[in-house]
């Protein structure tokens, strides 16, 4: 798991940290109506990965890292 933050560098830093382009990828934002997830899942559908998917949650969700949490 590793957080990143959408900017106008996202998809420059997610290139250089993850350069598979064949990796299952989840996006998401506890946050209601915030649409980063959206862009940066369309800044990679440009740069050429293959496997992004959005997840839609809300502050009360739980986010397990690993399932060690």
């Amino acid at each position: 798991v590793h957080h990143m933050n959408y900017s106008s560098q996202f998809k420059a830093d997610f290139m250089g940290k993850f350069p598979n382009k064949d990796q299952n990828i989840v996006l998401y934002s506890l946050q209601k109506g915030d649409d980063a997830p959206s862009r940066a899942a369309a800044d990679l559908a440009e740069a050429g990965y293959h496997f992004v998917y959005f997840y839609s949650g809300t502050p009360e969700d739980v986010v397990l890292d690993k399932g060690l949490n």
